[in-house]
């Protein structure tokens, strides 16, 4: 899905969901703003992944709330753009900067000290950041077939999803935990 499309739907379902369009139009436009020049791997803006993840959040995982909404459009900034947490609260409110927050990894070195954190995080915390997670890592496994990844890659990405993300999200968010495992299976079933 491009970026025109992915917008004009994200514009029909918060028409469809009575969503606040001026509050996520005005995080529309700071996500896009941090993001500008970052590309996917596969060249498209990198704004549309955000997009996605927000499209998935209301359409796929039932969640038509503003706050879960604005999370999705944001949830990779702090990670991976200037925009500080503090930037977040002042636009779109504190439970927001609390999804963003427990959606940015901690920069550390050591990958099982950052996944036990990063995982103990979310575990702990609001239940909708594990539904922003999930509709993150289904956007990504969706969009492997473009990344360029090895096969090898490929299967350890859907093993983090199935042994680090599902657990938390059967807890966390099990709704969603559902789709990302059917949509993990059909991802591995074109591997």
């Amino acid at each position: 899905m491009n970026q025109p499309a992915a917008l004009a739907r994200l514009q029909k379902l918060a028409i469809e969901h009575r969503l606040h369009g001026d509050f996520l139009s005005q995080v529309l436009a700071a996500a896009s703003e941090a993001h500008e020049g970052q590309k996917r791997k596969d060249g498209a803006p990198y704004i549309v992944h955000p997009l996605r993840v927000a499209i998935c959040v209301v359409e796929e995982l039932g969640k038509a709330e503003n706050e879960l909404v604005a999370a999705a459009l944001l949830h990779d900034t702090v990670e991976d753009t200037p925009l500080t947490l503090d930037e977040v609260e002042k636009l779109a409110g504190p439970r927001v900067r609390g999804l963003v927050d427990l959606l940015t990894k901690p920069k550390l070195k050591d990958k099982a000290e950052l996944d036990r954190i990063y995982f103990s995080r979310l575990r702990a915390g609001d239940p909708g950041a594990s539904v922003v997670k999930c509709a993150d890592r289904i956007d990504n496994l969706r969009d492997m077939e473009r990344s360029g990844w090895t096969n090898e890659k490929k299967r350890a990405y859907l093993a983090e999803a199935r042994e680090k993300i599902l657990p938390v999200a059967r807890e966390r968010a099990p709704d969603a935990a559902l789709v990302l495992e059917r949509v993990a299976v059909e991802v591995e079933s074109r591997l």
